[in-house]
């Protein structure tokens, strides 16, 4: 009569992954990132890794783990097996979304969620955004300093002896749209 029945353990991932979908972030991905050549786009494979983050949060190994106890259809639509979900498919998703530019996605993200949550509206020419930044005294030997510098520069704590950073915000109604980490010689 019927089937073998299977049970999943599915937590809050339903509900990640509808929200996701409503808010549209696998097809702004996609349009940002097009990956023609593989099964899974680079959209819904960063949605698997956001609802594995907002749910149990495993390591990028374990990922096809978390999914294969899991009904991934309803997750992540037809066609989709945990087998899709493999450490190596993932990190090439999250390679794709570093080369393509993370700053610009993740703007791009924001500003279309304040829309779609109408903290904002399509008429909006004018978008209140509030920018500040502060800095971050350090103190040690940093000697690898290839990727990133760790300058002296204007302290807010008044110790121009100290090396610092800057951490730069910018804010819609409170609401995080960007931010950015820079050298402490940086001026706002």
């Amino acid at each position: 009569m019927f089937g073998p029945v299977r049970s999943y353990v599915m937590g809050p991932a339903p509900v990640l992954a509808r929200l996701i979908d409503e808010l549209k972030w696998v097809e702004i991905i996609d349009e940002f990132v097009p990956r023609p050549n593989s099964k899974l786009s680079i959209g819904l494979r960063t949605k698997a890794l956001l609802v594995n983050i907002g749910t149990n949060r495993e390591a990028l190994y374990r990922v096809e783990e978390f999914y294969a106890q899991r009904d991934v259809e309803v997750l992540l639509g037809s066609g989709v097996s945990a087998d899709d979900l493999h450490d190596d498919t993932l990190a090439r998703a999250l390679d794709a979304l570093y080369d393509a530019g993370l700053e610009a996605l993740y703007a791009r993200i924001a500003l279309h969620t304040l829309r779609r949550l109408r903290v904002l509206s399509d008429s909006n020419e004018l978008i209140p955004i509030h920018a500040d930044t502060t800095s971050l005294s350090v103190t040690g030997e940093y000697l690898d300093q290839t990727a990133f510098r760790i300058d002296r520069g204007f302290s807010k704590d008044h110790r121009p002896d100290l090396k610092q950073i800057v951490f730069g915000l910018c804010t819609v109604h409170g609401l995080g749209l960007c931010a950015n980490v820079n050298p402490g010689n940086l001026d706002d």
